[in-house]
């Protein structure tokens, strides 16, 4: 048997790099703690997001979420949740009304004025199937409205910590 030591390896032409099935590539990290609110039942970014270039179109994406969620309600259960994007497609969400898998939502399960903090984890292997920038984020909403139903990201409010992170790191495929 033979011992290969190298101290370097360079690629022979631009973007043309080694790449191992199965072992990470790269990993791109943003955090945010700028706020932002949902209060009605259309779908807000939450200000979360980062961009990769995957080097392969056999390459997949291993997103990691950690979104900093605040949530309120006045007098009924605030219900809510947060959907993962990529570009302008959704390929992860809370509400799917029957047509696919349930993601876990979002409640504040008090009726008398409760202000709850809490961190909503999001873990998704994705296939983009491109090597063009590709954006993923993350959007929220409400959904029902009424009695002060609020969700806030990135909020410091009632003691949370207001920074959200995505992780995106590219598997060699």
């Amino acid at each position: 048997m033979s011992t290969l030591f190298v101290d370097t390896i360079n690629e022979k032409t631009t973007n043309n790099g080694v790449e191992i099935p199965g072992h990470v590539i790269q990993v791109v990290t943003s955090t945010t703690s700028t706020e932002a609110s949902a209060t009605t039942t259309s779908y807000v970014d939450t200000g979360l997001s980062a961009s990769i270039t995957p080097a392969s179109t056999s390459s997949k994406i291993l997103v990691l979420v950690n979104q900093a969620v605040y949530s309120f309600a006045t007098t009924f259960n605030a219900i809510g949740g947060v959907r993962l994007m990529r570009g302008s497609t959704a390929i992860l969400s809370p509400f799917t009304d029957g047509t696919g898998p349930l993601e876990p939502y979002l409640e504040v399960t008090n009726s008398t004025g409760v202000y709850n903090s809490f961190r909503h984890p999001i873990i998704f292997l994705d296939s983009p199937s491109t090597t063009s920038a590709t954006t993923y984020k993350t959007q929220g909403r409400i959904r029902m409205t009424g009695s002060s139903r609020t969700l806030k990201f990135q909020s410091a409010g009632s003691g949370g910590n207001g920074t959200s992170t995505i992780t995106l790191m590219e598997i060699g495929g």
